[in-house]
C-alpha cells in the first residue's frame, strides 16, 4: 500500500505517513484529476435529496449517463456553469459590471492577477501549502455528492469528508478555518437554490397560472417587478460564485488555502445589483402583505406554496428576504475566517480586502434602507387614511419622491368645549395630516379630522408659547390614563404638561388655524425644525421643477395713484403716466412680428410683446372690458368691447402704433378704422371669440331683467387689397379693412341672468351661472329641439347618496368646465371640483376634489387646469385633481380672454407700491416649461469642452 507524505504547514516537518489505498508505490504529487462529472438537476435545498434514474452496466467500456431527477427539475452544474458563466460571450451576455473603482479593481488585481480565482501556487512564502495526496478517490466522491447535494444532511460538514489522521494532524485553528470555508461553500450552494426557489415555485406559477391570480397581465408584471425586484440578476451573479467555490474546493479539498478572491471578485460584481434590492426590499415585503391582506387569489396561491417541501416550512418573506442577509451572514463568516487565520498568512491580508469592500457595500445600502422603510410606512399609512365620504385628495403616494419627513402624538383642544382630542400629525414632503388613530378588529384607521394642509399654504405660528396642562383622565383599567400619560408626561398626579405651537392655512386667513401640543419642549422644537425644513425643501423643489413659469413682461409701465398724490400733482397731469389697473389683453401676430395689446383704464396700448417699452396707447376707449385677436396677419382684427358695445379694428393699423414714434391715439370714428361688430349697440355685458367647430366665431351675452340671451356671430375674413407700408395713410387702409365682416352663425338663446362667463368648447356653447353650467351646441336650425339647452350636473337621476354633493353644488358657484378626455368633463366650483358625463351625471362615484382658495377664473391647459384666485393660482392635474404648483401674489387677474392650446398666457398682478407716486400693475406672462433632459439621439458637443472629453 503506497504512503501519502502530509507536509504540516505550521511546523514546516513531515508529520507521519498515511496508508494510501490507490495502490503500491509512492504518491509524491497531487491526486489523478477527477473523473468527468455527470450533470445533473438542482434541487431548491438539502431537504431534497436526489436518487439515481439509471446506473446499469452495458458494455466493458461503455455506461449509461446517471442523472438525478428532482421535482422542478433546473440546470445546475458546476462544470455547465463553469462554460455558461465565465466564457466571454456569457459575461457579456450577462452584463455582469466589470467597471469597478479603480482602487477594488488594483485589490482585486493584486489577489488574483485579473483571473476570477487563484490556484495554489499564488501563495508563497512560510505559509505555503505542500498537500501531497491528501485526500483519496472516495473523498473525491463524496465531494461530488456534496457538490450535488446528494449526502445526507448530517454528513455535509468538513470534518466528516476528511480522514480523523489529517484532522488530527492539523491545529484546532486550521479545523475550524475549514470548516468554517466549507460552510462558506456549504451556505452559498444553499442561497443558490433558494434563489432558484423563488422563480419554480412563486414567479413561474403567477406568470402561467389561468385563471391569472392577478390581473390585468400589466398589473402581475408590476406586482412581479415590486415584490421580486432584481432577483434574477443577483441568482446570475452568485451561481458563477459557487461554480468557482466549487471548482476550488475539487482542487484543493480538504486544505483549501483562500476563497477570498472569489468572494471578493463577486462582490465587486453584484454591488449594483444588491443595493438595488436591498434598498427596494421594504417596498417588496410591504407590496407583497398588501396584495396578501386585498387579493384573496393570492393568499391562496402563498397557502399552497408553502405546503411544497422544498420551501421547508419557509414563507414567501423569508426567502425573499435572503439576499438581504446574505451580505451580512457570508461578512461574518469571512471574519470569523480571519481570526482563525495566521498574521504572516496571505490570506490574512485578502481577507481584510475583502471585508472592506462587503463592509462598504453593506454601509452604502443603510441609507437606502431607511428611505424605503419610510417609503413603506409611508404607503400603509396613506392607504388606511380616511377621508370625508365622496371627497378625493390625491396625495401623490407613487410618486417616487414622497417621503414621511416626521410624524408623532399631538394633542388639540377645542375653543369652544376645552375638551382634548389625542392626534396622529404626520408631516410629508407635500402635505401636513392630522388623523385620528382608530382601532377597529385589528384594523388600524387614520381618520382624516381636517382637510389635509399643502406645505404651501402652510404658515407657522409661535413656537415659544408658555406651556399649559392638561388634565389626565383615568379609565377604569387605567388604559387611558397609562397612554396619555406616557405621551405627555406625569408631572403631577391628575396634570400632564402640554406645549403649544400654532399654525394655519394662508389662503384662508385665519378660518383654519390650529394650536397643537406636543408632550416636550424637545418635542415641540423637533416639530418646529421638522416643518421649517420640509416647506424649506418644498419651495425649493417647486421652483426648480415648474410646470408653468411665470415671468413679468412690464412692472412700471401701468399705475394708478394713491391718495397721497394730491390732485394737482404733476405727475396727474403727465400725459398717460397714472394708467389704472390693467382690465384686459390679447396677443397677435402681423408680418413675422408679435405684438400685444393691453387695455386700461385709459385706453388700450400695443406694443412689441418682446419689447414692453415699446407700449403705446393706440386707442382712446377707457375701461375695456375685453380684447380678443381674430384672424390672421393682413386679415386680422382686434375685437373691443368697451362701454357695452363690441367694435372691431384692423391689426395692421393698430401694429402702426408700435413703430411709431408719436405717443398720439389714433381716432376711434367707425367711419375712419372702427367697426361695429354686433347690431346691439348697447347691454353687451361679455363676450368671448376663437374657433368652434371649425369656425371662428364671437359669443356675447346681453343681459335684461329676467334673463341673459346669447348670441353669436361668424367671423369672415375677405383679403385685403395691399398690406400696410410705413408710408400707408390711415384712410387708405381702411376701405380695404372694412371688407371683414361678422354674420350670424346661430340662433340667440337664454340663460340664467346669472350667466358669469361663455366658454367655448370643441363644438358647443358653455354659460356657467349659477349653481350650473347650461350647454348648446350651435346650429343654424330654428327647430328648438336641435338647440335645446343641457343643465349640468343633473342629479335627476341619482339616489339619495348623492344628496351631499348636490346640496355642496346647489350651494356653490360655477366658474367654467373642461372637456377631460373621453366622455368626462371637469366641472368647475368656486371652491371644489366634480366630474361629469357628456349627459351631465356625476361620475366616479360622485367624487369631488375641493380647492384650497376660492377661485374666481381659471384657465385651461391640457392635462392642467389653471386656477385663478385674488392671492393664488393652483395649478392642478385635470384627471386627478391632484395640486402640482402654486404661485402666489397679490391681486391676480386673469386678462387674456381667448386663451390659445398652447402659448404663454396673460395676466395681470399688484406690483410695488409707492406712496408719493403710485401703485404699480405688473403685466406678466405664464409660460408652460418643459424637463432639461437631453434626447436618446442628441449629445452634448460644445466644442470648449473637447480637451477633457466630455
Amino acid at each position: 500500500m503506497s504512503q501519502i507524505g502530509l507536509w504540516n504547514p505550521f511546523s514546516g516537518q513531515q508529520q507521519r505517513t498515511l496508508p494510501h489505498p490507490g495502490g503500491p508505490g509512492s504518491y509524491p504529487g497531487p491526486p489523478p484529476p477527477l473523473p468527468p462529472r455527470d450533470l445533473f438537476i438542482s434541487d431548491s435545498g438539502p431537504g431534497n435529496r436526489r436518487r439515481p434514474l439509471s446506473g446499469t452496466q452495458t458494455g466493458e467500456n461503455e455506461t449509461t449517463t446517471e442523472f438525478w431527477a428532482f421535482p422542478q427539475p433546473g440546470v445546475f452544474s458546476p462544470d455547465a456553469l463553469d462554460a455558461q458563466f465565465l466564457s466571454p460571450e456569457s459575461m457579456q451576455r450577462n452584463s455582469v459590471s466589470s467597471d469597478y473603482s479603480s482602487h477594488f479593481a488594483s485589490e482585486r488585481s493584486s489577489l488574483s492577477g485579473g483571473s476570477f480565482e487563484t490556484t495554489p501556487t499564488d501563495y508563497k512564502g512560510g505559509d505555503e501549502l505542500s498537500i501531497q495526496g491528501s485526500h483519496t478517490h472516495a473523498q473525491d466522491e463524496r465531494i461530488e455528492e456534496f457538490q450535488e447535494g446528494a449526502l445526507p444532511e448530517e454528513d455535509e460538514e468538513w470534518h466528516k469528508l476528511c480522514s480523523p489522521e489529517l484532522r488530527n494532524s492539523l491545529p484546532k485553528s486550521e479545523v475550524q478555518r475549514q470548516s468554517t470555508i466549507f460552510e462558506v461553500i456549504k451556505s452559498e450552494r444553499d442561497y443558490v437554490l433558494d434563489l432558484q426557489m423563488i422563480e419554480s415555485i412563486f414567479i413561474m406559477p403567477l406568470l402561467s397560472s389561468d385563471p391569472p391570480i392577478i390581473s390585468p397581465h400589466i398589473a402581475l408584471e408590476a406586482f412581479i417587478k415590486d415584490v421580486f425586484s432584481n432577483v434574477g440578476e443577483i441568482e446570475k451573479i452568485h451561481q458563477m460564485m459557487v461554480a468557482s467555490l466549487f471548482r476550488r474546493q475539487r482542487k484543493e479539498h480538504p486544505i483549501i488555502a483562500s476563497i477570498a478572491d472569489i468572494v471578493l471578485d463577486a462582490s465587486l460584481s453584484c454591488q449594483e445589483q444588491y443595493e438595488v434590492y436591498i434598498k427596494h426590499y421594504p417596498i417588496a415585503e410591504g407590496r407583497h402583505r398588501r396584495e396578501l391582506k386585498e387579493n384573496p387569489a393570492y393568499a391562496r396561491f402563498i397557502e399552497h406554496a408553502a405546503q411544497d417541501t422544498r420551501t421547508r416550512k419557509r414563507d414567501l418573506i423569508t426567502l425573499i428576504s435572503r439576499p438581504v442577509t446574505r451580505l451580512p451572514r457570508l461578512a461574518l463568516m469571512l471574519e470569523h475566517i480571519q481570526k482563525l487565520t495566521l498574521p504572516d498568512h496571505s490570506d490574512h491580508e485578502n481577507l481584510s480586502i475583502t471585508l472592506n469592500v462587503l463592509n462598504q457595500l453593506l454601509k452604502s445600502t443603510q441609507p437606502g434602507i431607511a428611505a424605503a422603510e419610510g417609503k413603506v410606512k409611508l404607503r400603509n399609512m396613506i392607504e388606511a387614511l380616511v377621508f370625508e365620504k365622496g371627497e378625493v385628495i390625491d396625495l401623490d403616494p407613487s410618486n417616487e419622491n414622497r417621503t414621511l419627513v416626521y410624524t408623532g402624538p399631538l394633542a388639540r383642544q377645542e375653543v369652544k368645549s376645552k375638551s382634548w382630542t389625542d392626534l396622529e400629525v404626520s408631516l410629508l414632503d407635500n402635505y401636513l395630516l392630522m388623523t385620528r388613530r382608530h382601532d377597529h378588529s385589528g384594523l388600524v384607521q387614520f381618520v382624516v379630522v381636517s382637510r389635509p394642509i399643502p406645505l404651501e399654504f402652510l404658515q407657522l405660528g409661535s413656537f415659544r408659547l408658555p406651556a399649559e396642562s392638561r388634565k389626565v383622565p383615568t379609565s377604569p383599567d387605567g388604559e387611558t390614563r397609562s397612554r396619555l400619560t406616557s405621551l405627555f408626561g406625569n408631572n403631577t398626579k391628575d396634570q400632564a404638561a402640554a406645549f403649544p405651537f400654532a399654525i394655519s392655512h394662508k389662503a384662508l386667513d385665519g378660518r383654519r388655524s390650529y394650536t397643537l401640543y406636543a408632550n416636550s419642549d424637545s418635542v415641540r422644537r423637533k416639530w418646529m425644525d421638522s416643518l421649517n425644513d420640509a416647506i424649506g425643501l418644498r419651495e425649493a423643489q417647486q421652483q426648480a421643477n415648474r410646470l408653468f413659469a411665470v415671468e413679468t413682461l412690464a412692472d412700471n409701465m401701468f399705475r394708478s395713484p394713491t391718495v397721497a398724490v394730491p390732485p394737482g400733482s404733476p405727475l396727474r397731469k403727465k400725459p398717460n403716466y397714472y394708467t389704472g389697473k390693467i382690465t384686459c389683453a390679447a396677443r397677435f401676430a402681423l408680418s413675422g412680428r408679435n405684438y400685444i395689446a393691453v387695455g386700461c383704464a385709459v385706453g388700450v396700448f400695443v406694443g412689441y410683446a418682446s419689447q414692453p417699452k415699446s407700449l403705446r396707447k393706440a386707442l382712446d376707449l377707457p375701461n375695456p372690458v375685453a380684447l380678443a385677436s381674430l384672424g390672421a396677419e393682413e386679415d386680422g382684427q382686434l375685437i373691443v368691447l368697451q362701454d357695452g358695445k363690441l367694435i372691431s379694428f384692423p391689426l395692421e393699423v393698430l401694429a402702426r402704433t408700435a413703430t411709431s414714434d408719436a405717443n398720439q391715439a389714433l381716432p376711434t370714428l367707425p367711419g375712419v378704422a372702427a367697426k361695429s361688430v354686433a347690431a346691439h349697440e348697447a347691454g353687451i355685458s361679455m363676450m368671448v371669440a376663437g374657433p368652434l367647430a371649425d369656425h371662428i366665431v364671437v359669443c356675447y351675452a346681453v343681459k335684461h331683467f329676467r334673463h341673459a340671451t346669447i348670441h353669436t356671430l361668424e367671423y369672415v375674413a375677405v383679403q385685403a387689397s395691399a398690406p400696410l407700408s410705413r408710408t400707408t395713410s390711415l384712410t387708405a387702409t381702411t376701405a380695404s379693412s372694412t371688407q371683414n365682416s361678422f354674420r350670424r352663425y346661430a340662433p340667440s338663446f337664454h340663460v340664467p341672468k346669472e350667466a358669469s362667463r361663455i366658454v367655448l368648447l370643441p363644438s358647443a356653447i358653455a354659460v356657467p351661472a349659477g349653481s350650473s353650467v347650461a350647454i348648446v351646441r350651435p346650429t343654424l336650425h330654428e327647430n328648438a329641439h336641435d338647440r335645446r339647452v343641457i343643465t349640468v350636473p343633473d342629479f335627476a337621476s341619482c339616489n339619495a347618496a348623492a344628496m351631499t354633493l348636490k346640496n355642496r353644488c346647489q350651494s356653490s358657484t360655477t366658474v367654467g368646465i373642461i372637456p377631460c378626455g373621453g366622455s368626462e368633463s371637469l366641472l368647475i366650483y368656486d371652491s371644489f371640483g366634480v366630474w361629469v358625463s357628456k349627459y351631465g351625471y356625476p361620475t366616479r362615484g360622485r367624487q369631488y376634489v375641493r380647492w384650497e382658495t376660492h377661485v374666481v377664473s381659471y384657465v385651461s391647459r391640457s392635462p392642467y387646469v389653471l386656477l385663478i384666485s385674488p392671492r393664488w393660482i393652483e395649478i392642478r392635474n385635470i384627471q386627478t385633481g391632484r395640486l402640482e404648483q402654486v404661485v402666489p401674489g397679490e391681486d391676480i387677474r386673469h386678462i387674456q380672454l381667448a386663451e390659445p392650446n398652447n402659448g404663454a398666457l396673460l395676466l395681470a398682478m399688484k406690483g410695488e407700491t409707492d406712496v408719493s407716486t403710485g401703485m404699480t400693475d405688473k403685466l406678466l406672462e405664464a409660460l408652460e416649461t418643459r424637463p432639461l433632459s437631453i434626447g436618446e439621439n442628441e449629445t452634448f458637443s460644445d466644442p470648449q469642452w473637447g480637451e477633457w472629453d466630455v
